[in-house]
């Protein structure tokens, strides 16, 4: 089931980049 991991990789590390983005813009518009 290596699919399975690769795809949990991915959705955790987009999730991630959009936590960023979130706390970014909460801190450029803070």
């Amino acid at each position: 089931m290596p699919r399975f991991k690769i795809r949990y990789l991915i959705q955790a590390t987009v999730f991630a980049t959009i936590v960023r983005m979130t706390s970014v813009k909460k801190l450029s518009t803070y």
